[in-house]
């Protein structure tokens, strides 16, 4: 999505132009990782959706959680900057960015009754975990969703004020 918002720059100037590289670093940096660590620290077993024992990963790996997230954000835009820069044609780039939409959607329907349970693994196996809303998480998860999504649109009105500035002083 930043890199669509951005396509006037990156079209003009590549996936590394500045500063759109520098608005997603920051998200990833400010928003992103601190979230994804937050998550990881105090509800690992939701957050590894119960597939996976925490008790036998070490609470370190936060940082390659957060590391992997900020990864997926990069590889999308630097992907989507290339594809911009390219001059691919604009219905293409909003058929892979409804794809991986529709790819989120699925995997989050699919996922839903681990995403909107909570609980250990252990109560979760044995079919005791609550509702997600009938614990703290399940607020705090809209409060870090909503925050989330202010600071996405936020970056996204930058890159698109950025987009306009840089087609003005084309010729």
């Amino acid at each position: 999505m930043f890199a669509f918002c951005a396509s006037a720059r990156l079209r003009a100037d590549g996936p590394w132009a500045q500063p759109p590289v520098s608005l997603v670093a920051l998200f990833a940096a400010i928003m992103l990782c601190p979230a994804t660590i937050y998550l990881y620290l105090t509800h690992a077993d939701w957050a590894w959706l119960y597939l996976i024992d925490p008790r036998r990963v070490p609470r370190l790996f936060a940082i390659p959680a957060a590391a992997a997230g900020a990864g997926a954000l990069f590889a999308g835009y630097y992907g989507m900057g290339r594809l911009l820069h390219a001059r691919v044609a604009q219905r293409i780039v909003l058929a892979i960015l409804g794809g991986g939409a529709l790819v989120c959607a699925l995997l989050a329907i699919l996922a839903r009754g681990r995403l909107l349970t909570y609980g250990s693994l252990d109560a979760f196996r044995a079919g005791t975990a609550v509702s997600l809303f009938a614990v703290r998480l399940g607020y705090v998860l809209v409060a870090l969703l909503a925050g989330l999504g202010a600071a996405a649109a936020y970056v996204a009105v930058e890159l698109l004020r950025d987009g306009r500035r840089a087609t003005a002083r084309l010729p």
